[in-house]
């Protein structure tokens, strides 16, 4: 790295990127007269300067053996265990992905895969376990990857290689095929949901396989599998010879290559040569009805698919907690999911894969939130479902076990990383009143001893906030009202007795956190600023966090281009409704920091100082207005803002009333809201190091 210079790069793409191997794609509101002459203004004078040949993909039939298995261990400063066991596979136009994408589905898709059913649920010996496959366009990978305690994985190692061993493709159900087959439908189907998606997906048809006529041929190889192909598959590329481990190890741990080896060599040994081996190679307009218990109903009819996006929304979240409850909020809504008086959790899990589904909760500061979407065509029994996960919850003890390990694992994991301890101890350091400075998972010490009925009294409380019911996609418009009607008698909704806190700032601090054994400083400067109620405010110093942040922004170009003192610097805003904050973040070498620092304290004066350039202006309205569109392409995310903005007391549209409100917003007025936020004296700085 420390060798490439301007010149070798210019000598690397010259032969390589050309125009007679380039297609753009542009997707969007968009007039293709005027891409098309902007295209031939910026790209019609490349020149083709000599002859390109397509690659060939790697040789699908390899060397029976090449060396055996390898299993290699690389210790670190982790608290988990991270394995990673890897098969070669083909390119991604070769027939047999669609087999394969179906034993990676079946083996490790999703929640009711056969190894995560059986090392994550049953026997507890991971905290994540997958199967999938990578493919590039001359060769690929199938990958094994989990995520464990150090001291399981001589058990699950064994008991691994046992399943995989042992697995026979005849076994498969039926409905685990059919599962599989919609679900990987599913993924094709939903990438086109997205501006970005649509656009990558016909870039990669067109430059990869001759058109569209490529997926057509992908899913009608899909429909057609039957067991006999799966099992000749299965023993052609996932073959103990091809194997190769990885093993990123915690610090300290007892872990050798050898033993995983003679473990893998009595479990699954390889095949002897000579051995039979299988062949080689637009809608309506947007309404908000106001429900007879005190809720809202938002209704935002979408016709682009046949697909409905359903979210619900409480106020209260972390908000309805005493100080020892922290994390009980998020342990609840882990639980809701994980089975009903009639449902187990194995039971929702097939129920939803079976309809190529998906349902969640998650807990937020001062409120609470379930999102779902599914096919359209499985409305009824979606509706279904949603109702009885929301008002007959199981609680059951053996699931309140695994939500706590899961979560207490969790919060391990949070404080293995820079970035997620830094994050999960900001709030204590930022706030002096609750709920603003709860940790999101809680203390360990107080998550372990969390009961059944502590999860039970939180949902009573919580249920009995009025909730938002945002809607988006196709839907029958009198099933979602009599849906939100019958919910709100199943919940026994009163009216709203939770008010939105305004938090106590603590005083200015200077924080400094650890991390044992690595490399990298993380410098965060918070600048205490107003909340969304003030929307002049917020919408002008959303256009300075986008004139700071990103690659092209002012922070990035200067202390990481011009200076040279981090890989990542950005800015970001956070706001509640009472209270919000600025920050600067920097990730840069130890020796560097008091540098950084002083980049950030130069940058906060000039912004207070001085109105931004006309071009850097608008520049930054114009990263606001893309970044909207973008991020409210799926109908999940429309439906999701709608909720989440009417529970905290905004308009439904907030987040388009403040883009709107900032293309109004000069340099001056810029520069007076950096002046009044951007205050060195009052800023809190925080930071990882090694």
């Amino acid at each position: 790295m420390r060798a490439v210079t301007s010149q070798s790069m210019r000598e690397y793409i010259a032969p390589l990127y050309q125009p007679q191997n380039m297609l753009l794609c542009v997707v969007g509101r968009v007039k293709a007269a005027e891409v098309l002459a902007e295209a031939e203004r910026l790209l019609g004078g490349l020149p083709n300067t000599s002859l390109l040949t397509p690659p060939r993909p790697f040789a699908a039939s390899r060397p029976a053996n090449s060396g055996g298995p390898q299993v290699s261990v690389v210790p670190g400063p982790w608290n988990k265990l991270h394995l990673a066991v890897a098969f070669p596979a083909p390119d991604f136009l070769s027939a047999k992905m669609a087999g394969l994408d179906v034993l990676a589905q079946v083996l490790g898709g999703d929640d009711t895969s056969r190894l995560h059913r059986t090392f994550k649920y049953d026997r507890r010996l991971v905290d994540a376990i997958s199967v999938g496959s990578s493919n590039l366009e001359r060769s690929g990978v199938l990958m094994v990857g989990a995520v464990l305690d150090a001291d399981k994985l001589p058990q699950f190692w064994d008991e691994l290689t046992a399943e995989l061993a042992a697995f026979d493709p005849a076994s498969i159900t039926d409905q685990e095929l059919a599962r599989a087959r919609t679900n990987i439908e599913a993924g094709l189907f939903l990438a086109r949901e997205t501006l970005s998606g649509l656009a990558g997906k016909i870039s990669h048809q067109y430059a990869f396989e001759g058109g569209p006529q490529g997926e057509a041929n992908y899913l009608q190889t899909l429909a057609g599998l039957d067991r006999a192909q799966l099992g000749a598959l299965y023993g052609e590329y996932f073959r103990p010879e091809r194997l190769r481990a990885a093993v990123l190890a915690p610090r300290g741990a007892t872990v050798q290559a050898e033993a995983l080896l003679a473990a893998l060599n009595r479990r699954w040994p390889a095949k002897a040569a000579g051995a039979p081996q299988a062949e080689a190679e637009g809608g309506k307009a947007v309404r908000q009805i106001a429900l007879p218990g005190g809720g809202t109903l938002v209704l935002q009819p979408d016709q682009t698919l046949p697909y409905t996006a359903l979210s619900l929304a409480w106020p209260g979240g972390d908000g309805l907690l005493k100080p020892a409850e922290q994390g009980l909020a998020t342990l609840t809504a882990s639980m809701l999911t994980r089975g009903t008086k009639k449902l187990s959790a194995n039971q929702i899990e097939d129920f939803l894969a079976d309809r190529a589904a998906s349902l969640g909760a998650s807990a937020g500061t001062e409120s609470f939130g379930l999102n779902a979407k599914f096919p359209t065509r499985f409305s009824a029994d979606m509706l279904g479902l949603v109702r009885e996960v929301l008002a007959s919850p199981a609680f059951a003890k053996k699931e309140l076990a695994r939500a706590r390990e899961d979560q207490l694992n969790a919060i391990k994991r949070s404080e293995d990383q820079p970035i997620s301890l830094l994050f999960r101890n900001l709030p204590g350091i930022l706030f002096g009143s609750a709920p603003q400075n709860y940790k999101r998972l809680g203390l360990a010490k107080d998550v372990a001893r969390m009961t059944e009925a502590q999860a039970r009294g939180f949902w009573a409380r919580q249920t009995r906030e009025p909730f938002v019911l945002s809607v988006c996609g196709q839907f029958d418009e009198a099933r979602i009202t009599a849906f939100a009607a019958a919910l709100e008698k199943d919940l026994r909704v009163q009216p709203q007795a939770y008010a939105l806190k305004t938090p106590t700032w603590n005083p200015k601090t200077a924080k400094t956190l650890h991390l044992k054994d690595r490399k990298q400083s993380h410098l965060l400067l918070v600048f205490p600023g107003p909340g969304r109620e003030d929307r002049q405010a917020s919408a002008r110093l959303a256009v300075l966090r986008a004139a700071l942040a990103g690659q092209s922004g002012l922070l990035f170009r200067d202390l990481r281009d011009k200076q040279g003192l981090g890989y990542t610097v950005t800015a970001f805003m956070a706001q509640s409704k009472h209270a919000g904050y600025m920050a600067f973040y920097i990730a840069t070498d130890p020796d560097k920091v008091p540098q950084a620092l002083e980049g950030f304290r130069k940058a906060a004066q000039d912004l207070r100082t001085r109105p931004l350039p006309a071009d850097e202006l608008a520049r930054a309205k114009n990263i606001l207005s893309g970044e909207y569109f973008q991020d409210r392409q799926s109908l999940l995310s429309r439906s999701g803002e709608a909720a989440g903005a009417l529970v905290q007391g905004y308009e439904r549209d907030i987040e388009r009333l403040l883009v709107e409100a900032a293309q109004q917003a000069g340099a001056e007025d810029v520069r007076r809201a950096a002046e009044a936020v951007l205050k060195w004296d009052e800023a809190f700085v925080v930071q990882v190091e090694p």
